[in-house]
């Protein structure tokens, strides 16, 4: 007999077009179970299929990059249609067990340290050793104009391959210490022009033209998320719930269906 004190927590949910079984859903986990160059492995796929056939309601997988990476750096890779079969039958071992999967798209930036990646990251803005939220990163460098243009695209194509892989929705990951994380945070974000800290609508610009984008591309049916941090702590000029909440506000009206909270932390601890 099932427990009355679990009784709506296993009750089914509508989310947009998509209806859960219930309401547990599998929170984005980057696993790094990957082959060589971003391809899916057998280890990923069992894991993730051992969750469906589990019962979960909704799985939302671990960070999957629109932008190419070095060989070597464990991400699932979606930057090109070479991809399409191992991702393609990642969703189906998913979808056996009546399980809908969102593909969580993001970009690096930042995060791309020189001594693991061989390459540097890339934020909103160059910043000082002195004024890294981060101690042990390496200060990155700030996007042109022209790069944000770029990645703007790298999203919204790497939806259209998510939806052609048949996943059932994407989670664009605008948190934790990630490139479109640093626009909307004060404490990375120091431009000028119009994807700067001015306010909140600024702040928003790429995620919303990320959003917009892809909903030109699939259409309104697809389902869209957006992952954000609600509280960023232990630096200064970090996101604050209000803060937080406005951004929310911000991108369900460009078109988000529906927003992920994270809460982040900065320093050596």
């Amino acid at each position: 007999m099932r427990n009355i004190r679990f009784e709506k927590l296993f009750s089914p949910y509508q989310l947009k077009h998509i209806k859960l079984k219930n309401r547990i859903v599998k929170s984005p986990q980057t696993m790094l179970y990957v082959k060589e160059d971003g391809y899916i492995n057998e280890r990923m796929t069992g894991f993730y299929e051992t969750l469906a056939k589990g019962g979960v309601g909704l799985i939302i997988t671990g960070a999957i990059t629109v932008d190419s990476v070095p060989s070597g750096v464990n991400l699932v890779g979606i930057w090109d249609d070479k991809f399409l079969p191992g991702l393609t039958e990642w969703v189906q071992a998913i979808h056996k067990y009546a399980c809908p999967v969102i593909a969580q798209l993001f970009h690096m930036g930042q995060g791309a340290i020189p001594s693991i990646t061989g390459i540097q990251g890339v934020a909103a803005s160059s910043l000082n050793p002195d004024e890294m939220p981060f101690p042990y990163y390496p200060p990155p460098r700030g996007a042109s104009l022209e790069e944000i243009e770029q990645i703007i695209e790298e999203f919204i194509t790497g939806a259209v391959r998510a939806q052609k892989a048949g996943f059932d929705g994407v989670e664009v990951h605008g948190a934790n210490s990630y490139f479109l994380e640093s626009f909307l945070s004060c404490a990375w974000n120091k431009r000028k022009d119009a994807y700067g800290c001015t306010n909140l609508k600024s702040r928003s610009k790429i995620v919303v033209e990320i959003i917009q984008g892809i909903r030109k591309r699939l259409g309104q049916d697809y389902l869209i998320g957006v992952r954000i941090n609600g509280k960023e702590w232990g630096t200064e000029h970090g996101i604050i719930p209000q803060e937080s909440q406005g951004i929310a506000q911000i991108l369900e009206g460009a078109g988000a269906d529906y927003i992920s909270v994270s809460g982040f932390g900065y320093g050596r601890h």
